[in-house]
């Protein structure tokens, strides 16, 4: 079955939904640079994680390529958080109790 082609309203939608994504990357490496407990780092590295995932659906969805929506922030959102995501030292997630 085919997927509907979405309506501009739609698509703005998504990509206003998108640029909170990019916000949220953005404020999430931030907030790494001031003194962060460990429970705190795991917090952003999930957001981190989270939205990065949601931003490569975005860019990688066709009717939102076709749309003509700038997709460059959101790809240098991507960019940005994927490498936080692997130069910074993550403490290890504590142990979950039975």
């Amino acid at each position: 079955m085919e997927e509907p082609v979405p309506t501009a309203k739609q698509l703005l939608g998504g990509y206003n939904a998108a640029k909170d994504s990019v916000w949220v990357v953005e404020s999430s490496i931030d907030r790494l640079t001031s003194e962060t407990n460990d429970g705190e780092k795991l917090e952003i590295k999930g957001d981190i994680e989270r939205n990065v995932g949601h931003l490569k659906i975005v860019v990688a969805n066709q009717h939102m390529i076709d749309s003509g929506h700038d997709l460059t922030i959101l790809q240098a959102a991507i960019d940005a958080g994927t490498a936080c995501l692997e130069s910074t030292t993550w403490p290890e997630p504590p142990e979950e109790e039975e």
